[in-house]
């Protein structure tokens, strides 16, 4: 009798040590989402940023030189 609840107790264990484990790996997985959704919102905003100026550069071409100039260190 005590070695079927041996047995049972070591199934047992196996058991949590699995579900800690899922729990484990899903958590990095959505940290992982996480990070990867967070750099992409980033580089969107880039993308939607050079857009918007690669198309008010076109418009006006002096517009470009003034953004380019405005990035430059003061005292040049």
């Amino acid at each position: 009798m005590a070695a079927w609840l041996q047995i049972a107790l070591a199934l047992l264990k196996v058991v949590n040590a699995i579900l800690d484990y899922t729990k484990d790996a899903r958590a990095r997985q959505a940290g992982k989402d996480e990070e990867i959704a967070r750099e992409s919102a980033a580089v969107l905003r880039k993308t939607q940023f050079a857009g918007k100026a690669l198309e008010e550069f076109s418009r006006n071409p002096d517009a470009a030189d003034d953004f380019l100039r405005s990035l430059e260190p003061p005292g040049k």
